[in-house]
């Protein structure tokens, strides 16, 4: 039985290479596996050259057995320090050349030196290729070498049969007067057949003798193995012997029908499976969740700045350059206007169309032109200009700030100047019921004797009390230590009476940080000579905070989705990998060599017998299939519910510590992730109980709330430390794992006189609740 291979999944070159390296040497005589092997590890790490030694009985020698390379020594000597470290390390690391040592009883028996043209620094992967193939070959040579001594003599076959690392044993059939199968007697046991089902000195004796309360299933399996000759292979658990096991049983030759079953336990291999399916449940359903939550976030943000965008007096469109093949600015299209200028316009369809094309006189005025100005220089362009299509005619100020292709515009109406004061009142009722809205406040700088005037949302603004002084310095005042020359700029650029332009600083108010947009609009006189600056301070915080933020989120949480799902993907083709190679392809083999030796020529009993055979190892291949495609989901808890798997896992456990349960509250509505959960935890700490408390009864109760799930698992064991640790075993530290994706709580209270209560909760249907530790 080969031993797993370490982090194997981590890289899928490796695990075809290693496919590959059994594939080559499974078949081959003993001394071909050495060679051949040496030269596939060379070939994959591209070694100068690859060398196995022995040890010796001299001490600090070791003789090659590789015969292929003709120019190496065919001893090494090692230096006493070198052998202490190959005894208790993977590997050493002198110069070009690498060293892995195989130990057998804790003494060093190969050393596998690898070469390198020049001095190199070995990935994990090529140490973990090597150990490997070191591994493998030498499993193999040695597995190679028990076959072949097998067709010898008797006394080899017994160390092939004692060397197993499955389970072995020869079993007759022990019927009552009516020829039903009642009990079966251990005819013959290998070593390994108690380190599989525990059970201790079975040779000679019946499994009634020893199990009691062993299940009648077994009878039957056994039974018609024997009466029908069918070889049989299979997977079933024990409740009495507390295990789950994978099977394969034949009938012996001779004239009394014994039962030969080769079996190997598989319970923690599949508690880690149901564990691992559970865990990428829970995963998937929190991430949904997590993704539903934040989209929803996202989509409220968009809406929040839609709205601010659109309460603006300002008109506003967002324009996006369209170049010709030369990369030449044609035209622009609209790629979002604001309701004012909607309401200036009286255009409902703008959004999608030229900009040309809605407003054909923009090339006659020069306006195309400016705008293709901003883009090609960055820097912002404003104009005057008259649009000849209304009657009678508007005058705007606009002015185009670009950012690579895309350009923001902004537009004022400027036709009356004369009804500037009134359209100024006019425009700050508005303005006020924005500023509410909108977090936003204006302000009206005089240039001729430099007062400044702030709105009600200025004050709000800046926590400032209502009417009192204020000054442009106050922005420096406010200012944030990387935003002061921004600061200082802004005043010298409002008291200069720039044209309009915007800005944007970072302010302390009453220790909380404000980000704050500011948009000026020069107003000039009838002559053109510059009278005052308005403008407008926007607090966009929020925004930009949730922009950032949400980013953040979705970078890890895309990083974990994708992480998760190679992990998973790459164990799950692991898994089903060894799987298939070890089971449904063995199967398979078996047939390609039963059809292959089926002639037409036999006798017609000995051909039919032979096709038999292969039919049956064929079905056989199917049932395999077919096992492997169902490991999804407990079938108990699909199909009776969470108290019947419960109680089933007590029935399992219950000949070696007495659990007893308490369910309460309704289970059905409960969603399928949380009842896997539930079952997944209690299944996980109660094996801990029966492997490790030492316990004689337990109670496991479960609590289902309206909100709220509670789990409490007690036992009067030995005790547990009962603060986390790196010490944590896996059962543990995948419960922990799993309550923290349902952002549940778990403590563990521990009695130094003997005794463990472990308390899990956590919320259903997006609820929580107070948490009380036990």
């Amino acid at each position: 039985m080969n031993e797993p291979i370490r982090d194997i999944s981590k890289r899928q070159p490796l695990c075809n290479y290693l496919l590959q390296l059994s594939d080559t040497i499974q078949d081959l005589a003993p001394t071909e596996i050495i060679p051949i092997a040496l030269q596939l590890l060379k070939n994959e790490l591209a070694a100068e050259y690859v060398a196995l030694y022995q040890a010796t009985e001299q001490d600090n020698k070791f003789i090659l057995l590789n015969t292929d390379e003709p120019l190496l020594d065919t001893t090494l000597a090692l230096e006493e320090e070198h052998r202490k470290i190959l005894a208790s390390a993977h590997f050493l690391n002198l110069a070009n050349n690498i060293y892995f040592p195989l130990l057998h009883h804790k003494e060093l028996t190969l050393v596998l030196v690898i070469k390198s043209q020049a001095e190199r620094n070995w990935s994990i992967d090529e140490i973990q290729t090597a150990e490997q193939t070191l591994q493998r070959l030498w499993k193999t040579r040695l597995r190679a070498q028990k076959l072949q001594s097998l067709s010898d003599s008797e006394e080899k076959h017994r160390i092939l049969f004692n060397s197993m690392d499955e389970g072995y044993c020869i079993i007759e059939m022990i019927h009552d007067d009516h020829g039903i199968p009642v009990d079966w007697r251990f005819l013959q046991v290998n070593p390994a057949f108690e380190r599989h089902n525990g059970l201790k000195n079975a040779q000679g004796k019946t499994i009634k003798e020893m199990t009691p309360d062993i299940e009648d299933k077994w009878m039957f399996i056994y039974d018609s193995v024997a009466q029908s000759g069918k070889p049989l292979r299979f997977e079933e658990d024990s409740t009495a012997l507390g295990r789950i096991f994978s099977l394969y049983a034949f009938r012996m030759r001779g004239e009394k029908p014994h039962v030969a079953v080769i079996f190997t336990d598989i319970t923690r291999q599949r508690q880690a499976e149901t564990a691992l399916k559970a865990t990428q449940e829970n995963y998937r359903k929190t991430m949904e969740i997590e993704v539903a939550k934040r989209t929803a976030e996202l989509q409220e943000s968009k809406a929040q700045l839609q709205s601010v965008f659109d309460t603006t007096l300002v008109q506003l469109s967002i324009l996006e350059a369209v170049r010709d093949d030369k990369g030449i600015i044609q035209d622009f299209e609209i790629k979002l206007i604001n309701r004012e200028l909607e309401r200036e316009t009286g255009k409902m369809d703008l959004v999608g169309r030229r900009y040309s094309e809605a407003f054909p006189s923009i090339r006659e005025t020069g306006l195309l032109e400016l705008i293709a100005k901003a883009v090609d220089t960055g820097l912002p362009q404003q104009t005057e200009y008259c649009y000849p299509e209304g009657d009678p005619y508007q005058w705007y100020a606009c002015m185009f700030v670009s950012s690579g292709d895309t350009v923001v515009a902004s537009y004022q109406n400027i036709t009356a100047k004369k009804q500037v004061e009134q359209e100024r009142y006019k425009n700050h009722l508005l303005l006020r019921q924005s500023e509410q809205l909108a977090l936003l406040g204006s302000w009206d700088y005089q240039l001729d004797n430099q007062q400044l005037h702030w709105s009600e949302g200025m004050y709000e603004l800046f926590n400032i009390p209502q009417q009192s002084p204020v000054q442009l310095q106050n922005y420096l005042q406010y200012a944030t230590e990387s935003s002061r020359k921004k600061a200082k700029q802004l005043i010298e650029t409002i008291k200069d009476g720039h044209p309009s332009f915007k800005e944007i600083l970072q302010l302390q108010i009453n220790g909380k940080t404000k980000i704050i947009q500011i948009h000026t609009q020069l107003i000039t006189d009838q002559y053109g000579k510059p009278e005052r600056v308005l403008g407008t301070d926007l607090d966009v915080t929020a925004s930009h905070l949730a922009q950032d933020k949400l980013k953040q989120l979705e970078a890890e949480k895309h990083r974990e989705i994708v992480r998760t799902t190679f992990s998973t993907l790459e164990e799950e083709r692991r898994r089903i990998s060894e799987n298939l190679h070890n089971g449904l392809a063995q199967i398979l083999y078996g047939v390609k060599i039963s059809l292959h030796t089926l002639s037409q020529k036999d006798c017609p009993d000995a051909f039919t017998k032979q096709l038999n055979y292969a039919t049956e190892l064929l079905s056989e291949a199917i049932t395999e299939n077919r096992r492997i495609s169902h490991e999804l989901m407990p079938p108990i808890l699909e199909e009776f519910g969470l108290i019947e798997a419960i109680r089933d896992i007590v029935k399992k456990l219950q000949n070696q510590v007495k659990f007893t349960y308490r369910v309460s509250g309704i289970t059905n509505k409960l969603e399928k992730y949380i009842k896997l959960a539930i079952y997944r935890t209690v299944q996980e700490l109660m094996m801990n109980i029966v492997k490790h408390a030492s316990a004689t009864e337990a109670l496991v109760e479960i609590v289902i709330k309206p909100k709220s799930v509670s789990i409490r698992v007690s036992d009067n064991g030995k005790g547990m430390p009962t603060q986390k640790t790196t010490h944590d075993g896996i059962g543990l530290a995948s419960i922990r794992s799993k309550i923290k994706l349902l952002n549940g709580h778990m403590d563990i209270q521990s009695n130094i006189k003997g005794g463990t209560a472990i308390k899990i909760s956590f919320p259903i249907n997006g609820q929580t609740e107070k948490y009380i530790p036990i």
